[in-house]
Order: C-alpha cells, then structure tokens, then sequence
C-alpha cells in the first residue's frame, strides 16, 4: 500500500538519530539518495539553551537578526559571577602583522549614519564614520573632546564684545561652587567648579529640561579666559 507523506505522524522534537531523506546533487551520477540526521535542524526556528561555550569557525561570518516584527536585540542576562565581572562583549581586532587593526562597534544614528566607535593604539576612546583601518587608527574624533580644526566648522563672522566677554568671564567666576556627582561619580571626589545653571554661557547640550546645558562649554569658556587675558596684557601695556 502506498504511504503517501501527508499521512504520516509528526515528529515534533528532531533530534540525533532521527533522519531526513535528501536528494545530494552534489554526489555522483547514481547513489544521490543521502540521509541527514535530524538533529543538525534541531536548533531552527525554536529558542535555544547553550550550556556550553559555542565556537563558530567560519571565514568572514556575518550574523543578521531580522525580526518580522518588534526590534532586534542581542541581551547578555546578568548573572551571580562572585567578585568577578559582569557579562561582556568582546570585538577582536585585525591581526595582521603587519597592518593590524582594532575592533570596533558600529552604531547607526537616527539620519542613518553608520558612526563607528573603537579605543586607538594609545587607549582613546574615538567615534568617526570612517573605517579605523590600521591607517585610519587616529581617524575620527577623541570621545570626550570638541573637534576645533577650520574643516569642521561654519565660521560665523564677529564675536562677543569684550566688554561682554569680562562680564560673562565675572559670571561664571560667580558661578564657581564646590560639589560632589549625586552619582558617586570619580569615587566622590570633591570639586570647585562652574554650575551652569548660574552660568549658562559656559553651558552645552541645551534640552528642555537643563536649559543652561548639561555640560561645561570649555569651548566658550577657553575662547573667553584667553580674550580676557589678552585684554588685561593690552591694558598693562598702555598702563606703561
């Protein structure tokens, strides 16, 4: 009697020593009837539970997460390691003898720019667009740090007037207080420094909410202390 496979109970749980029927084209002119154990398909389509390390050896592998819906996500879960650290990501650099590089990590904005962010041969932290080949190492910009090269600016003609800038320079001096980070931030270390908020020309990162910023403008807050100084050097001068 003929068994058709439509009529044939379901295997629901493939594994080792179960066996698929294929047709190997890659196999020879006769014998292309080959089996293949089920359990090489146990782990598709369904959530896995690794209990040990995986190594997946593979020229050039790329990994793509496609959700059909909702947002792909990779989640390291957190778990009780003692006194050692947290779960991590490692990327491994580019060993070539020669032209080595580092690895790095790609974050895409939301004006879909592809900035990449790697740590250089002297330990910064850099964020660019361009590739950090082992040419490229010292590309983009120091995390942290404000560019201040001509070529990534629009020049405004004029600036402040210095009478403007001495009085500003008296406000952020007002400005001054001495504070600990509500964080616990470098371990609770006491600081003397300008609170935007009585300062906010020397205020950065404006929003809503910290309408003074909420960082120091050392940009503006350099520009103004060396046109002060250079002020009091021209005074002195005509004192003399």
């Amino acid at each position: 009697m003929a068994r058709y496979i439509e009529n044939l109970n379901t295997c629901s749980d493939p594994t080792s020593g179960d066996y698929l029927w294929v047709v190997d084209a890659s196999a020879g002119a006769t014998d292309k009837d080959r089996k293949v154990d089920a359990g090489l398909f146990a782990q598709l389509a369904v959530a896995n539970t690794f209990s040990a390390s995986q190594i997946i050896n593979k020229a050039s592998p790329v990994f793509t997460m496609t959700p059909t819906t909702g947002i792909s996500a990779l989640l390291l879960q957190g778990a009780d390691n003692g006194a050692n650290w947290g779960s991590n990501l490692l990327l491994g650099r580019n060993t070539n003898a020669s032209t080595p590089a580092a690895g790095f990590l790609q974050l895409t904005t939301k004006s879909d720019v592809v900035q990449k962010v790697w740590a250089d041969a002297a330990n910064n932290l850099r964020i660019g667009t361009t590739l950090p080949t082992s040419a490229q190492d010292t590309s983009g910009t120091v995390v942290g740090t404000q560019t201040s090269s001509l070529d990534t600016k629009d020049v405004i003609e004029g600036v402040t007037d210095i009478a403007d800038v001495l009085a500003a320079v008296q406000r952020g001096a007002e400005a001054v207080r001495r504070f600990t980070y509500k964080s616990g931030a470098f371990n609770g270390e006491e600081f003397e420094g300008v609170v935007v908020d009585y300062a906010p020309r020397y205020g950065m990162d404006k929003d809503a909410e910290h309408e003074a910023g909420k960082s120091l403008n050392m940009v503006n807050a350099i520009g103004d202390l060396l046109r002060a100084v250079a002020w009091l050097v021209e005074r002195e001068k005509a004192r003399a």
